[in-house]
């Protein structure tokens, strides 16, 4: 039970990990074809361009 117990303890930190990873992959991917651009100059915001609205699902936009 202490091995049930440890592995769900370190679950979190695993998913943590790969989401930031695909996160930054998938950013730079997007990036690259197009689909979205940077707002801030760290990098931390973005928009979808009239391109990527094509290819992503967009839900909301601003007034």
């Amino acid at each position: 039970m202490a091995t049930t117990l440890s592995a769900k303890k370190a679950m979190p930190k695993i998913y943590t990990h790969i989401s930031g990873r695909l996160d930054g992959l998938l950013t730079e991917i997007f990036i690259a074809r197009g689909w979205i651009k940077p707002v801030s100059k760290n990098n931390s915001l973005h928009y979808v361009t009239p391109k990527g609205e094509k290819f992503l699902p967009v839900t909301a936009k601003e007034n």
